[in-house]
């Protein structure tokens, strides 16, 4: 049977309380598929990072470092810029070698001048997160070329590893790399 689509048309009872019913269970159908995808990604979530741990030894031993080039007979400094991934764990396992003067966190490559945090973590300056090393080349064997610009980071970057021990992302990504360091090459890092 087919009903005029206006205000004054008449729908059977029949009819009108399968709409309703359809109405009401719609909005709880819903609410409980909601509800199960975020208990669900939680418990992911919650899983995840129970078995997180560490990544494993490697089965092969890092060669010793070899000198392959002269030392430099300049006493002066250096700086070097190096992008490795986050500059938190990069920074702080440059800042335990010996021959290292300092390093800062900052931004290198991309195009835009003084870039924050944020901008680079949007991807679209073109930047790196990065170290600036300043050596001293008696001590660290390396070819060091001139590099046109860095930028430093924001204050609350420099020497985060130092400072937040206990945050889950250094705990899980970055001890474990300073601890390789100092198991690996305990002849090259700082007492």
């Amino acid at each position: 049977m087919h009903w005029p689509a206006c205000t004054g048309s008449r729908i059977p009872a029949s009819r009108l309380s399968t709409h309703r019913s359809e109405n009401v269970r719609s909005p709880n159908i819903g609410r409980i598929l909601a509800i199960t995808a975020i208990a669900a990604f939680f418990a992911w979530t919650a899983v995840r990072s129970i078995g997180a741990r560490p990544a494993a030894e490697p089965r092969y031993p890092f060669p010793k470092p070899a000198v392959d080039a002269p030392l430099s007979a300049s006493k002066s400094q250096q700086t070097a810029v190096l992008a490795g991934g986050c500059f938190w764990g990069v920074q702080a396992v440059f800042e335990h070698l010996k021959g290292v003067r300092s390093v800062t966190a900052g931004y290198s490559g991309g195009r835009v001048n003084s870039p924050s945090y944020e901008m680079v973590s949007s991807g679209l300056t073109g930047h790196a997160e990065s170290v600036s090393i300043k050596v001293y080349p008696r001590k660290i064997v390396t070819e060091l070329v001139p590099f046109k610009a860095f930028f430093r980071a924001e204050d609350y970057h420099q020497d985060y590893l130092q400072t937040h021990t206990d945050q889950p992302y250094i705990v899980y990504n970055d001890l474990p790399k300073l601890e390789h360091l100092k198991k690996q090459f305990p002849e090259l890092c700082r007492k």
